[in-house]
């Protein structure tokens, strides 16, 4: 299991510590991820 920033063919996603991927919401870092998961910049 993944957790953390993952980058899959040039998209950030992050995945909590249980794994599951983060959706509409702030990271613990301060990085907004869209409804699909992807890192908003």
């Amino acid at each position: 299991m993944r957790t953390g920033w993952i980058n899959w063919n040039g998209v950030y996603y992050f995945c909590g510590p249980n794994g599951d991927m983060f959706t509409n919401c702030y990271t613990p870092d301060g990085y907004y991820v869209d409804g699909n998961g992807v890192w908003v910049h």
